[in-house]
């Protein structure tokens, strides 16, 4: 992906403006405004059935948005095409649906199929993108492997591998590090962090991995939609407000390879 061009700033990634979501007569989201710019990881918090699922299916353009102005790259996001919006941004979902038998590398491969101008089935060359993601993400040894036959944690990895194939802009992944061990939770954070000119918004569940991993947040409250930088934003109330759950942050003392940082302690 290349950097924006010189002689002004950079528009958002993702720009979002008024956005209001409700399902089954429930508001889940209120009033949302934001923009997402190149180098930002945005974390999407909130307890369950808050909605975090619900917003990244919006922002991805497969759920309608009346009365929101949603931008992907400067493009108003309802009125782009599925292929060319397969272009600018990439959509990872909480719980795929693998119905078919295939191999790693093949379901890998099929995320360039946007930029291929047709949808391929069955073996591929395997190209600079795919071959990337399939390391970044663990999975080289893997990569013959049947799908199926994978356990819930090496499949998610399968699946955030694909969504990195794709190369786009804007990243939306529901739930990436479910199921993954410490160490593939790294891989994870340090692919994202690896792309400078893209923007990445992640529903998450363990609050202490996006403070240490990402620099903005969306968090959905009940009666509030609150986003901007994370320290800012996540505190012991703001964290009440949103788990109905006491909580006090802790400050981490440096070591020799990073800076200090802020945890949660839950009570």
């Amino acid at each position: 992906m290349k950097g924006p061009a010189s002689g002004g700033p950079a528009a958002p990634l993702l720009q979002v403006q008024g956005l209001r979501i409700e399902v089954a007569g429930r508001r889940l989201v209120h009033d949302l405004s934001f923009a997402a710019q190149a180098g930002e990881r945005w974390a999407v918090l909130g307890a369950n059935g808050a909605g975090k699922s619900t917003l990244l299916l919006t922002l991805a353009g497969l759920r309608a948005a009346p009365g929101a102005a949603i931008h992907v790259q400067g493009q108003p996001l309802d009125m782009l095409a599925p292929v060319p919006l397969a272009r600018l941004r990439a959509f990872a979902e909480q719980q795929p649906q693998d119905a078919f038998s295939q191999t790693v590398g093949e379901r890998v491969a099929q995320a360039r199929s946007p930029f291929e101008g047709r949808w391929r089935v069955g073996p591929r060359p395997v190209d600079p993108p795919v071959r990337e993601a399939l390391r970044d993400m663990d999975l080289d040894a893997l990569a013959a492997r049947d799908l199926l036959q994978l356990s819930g944690g090496e499949r998610q990895r399968v699946t955030v591998a694909a969504a990195l194939a794709q190369q786009t802009s804007l990243l939306l992944l529901d739930e990436p590090t479910a199921h993954l061990d410490p160490a593939h939770q790294a891989l994870v954070f340090a692919a994202l962090r690896r792309r400078e000119t893209g923007a990445a918004l992640l529903a998450l569940h363990d609050v202490n991995l996006a403070l240490r991993h990402c620099t903005h947040v969306v968090m959905l409250m009940p009666g509030a939609s609150v986003a901007g930088p994370i320290a800012a934003v996540v505190t012991p109330q703001s964290l009440q407000q949103t788990y109905a759950c006491s909580a006090r942050m802790v400050d981490v003392p440096a070591n020799r390879s990073e800076g200090g940082r802020r945890l949660v302690l839950w009570d």
